[in-house]
């Protein structure tokens, strides 16, 4: 069996982080959490996950301000930032943030499983 790229789930609602991850991880995928961009920053340095998906509304470190962070250090990891509010995707993108994909929450877990399979398997 082939093991499965690391995913990192950010999100500072535990229950919206746990429903996604217990998901992937259902689907293969070797599933990382964290509830802050602080330890999420940690673990991208340590473990380097293939895909991070981060809420973009979060206390002290945004996900904006995550994607920015984890870009100047020259991460390769493919980010996916998801919100709620509507206003923060347009600014997410409107800012370039750097992010690989800015989806609007909530998005159904099938689709949102297929979009990473499709993060994983595109090249570089």
């Amino acid at each position: 069996m082939t093991s499965r790229p690391d995913v990192l789930v950010v999100d500072d609602d535990p229950s919206q982080c746990l429903e996604i991850a217990e998901y992937l991880n259902r689907r293969g995928f070797n599933v990382l959490e964290a509830n802050d961009a602080t330890s999420a920053l940690h673990i991208m340095e340590t473990r380097m996950p293939r895909v991070v998906i981060s809420d973009i509304s979060m206390p002290e470190i945004n996900g904006i301000s995550l994607t920015r962070k984890a870009t100047a250090k020259g991460s390769p990891t493919k980010i996916i930032l998801m919100s709620g509010n509507s206003d923060m995707v347009r600014e997410a993108n409107v800012q370039h943030s750097g992010a690989f994909a800015v989806i609007h929450k909530p998005v159904p877990l099938r689709m949102l499983a297929s979009f990473v399979e499709r993060v994983v398997s595109t090249p570089g």
